[in-house]
């Protein structure tokens, strides 16, 4: 687990709100994203929240491949 007080791509931390989300804690990270432990407040459940790099998000192709179908 990385050091809690590094900032996660795109700006995120732990204890931080997002779209519906408290994120208490970073689960893990890597070159491409930052997971966290994130409480899903609309449905009251824990999930793993992944947010991409800054730089992938940006990258149209990247975005494409992400969501193909």
């Amino acid at each position: 687990m990385s050091d809690k007080t590094s900032q996660a791509p795109g700006e995120f931390a732990a204890d931080s709100r997002i779209a519906g989300y408290e994120i208490p804690a970073e689960i893990g990270r890597g070159g491409m994203a930052a997971v966290f432990r994130a409480l899903d407040t609309r449905l009251n459940r824990w999930v793993a929240l992944k947010i991409l790099a800054p730089t992938l998000a940006g990258d149209d192709a990247f975005r494409r491949r992400l969501v193909s179908t």
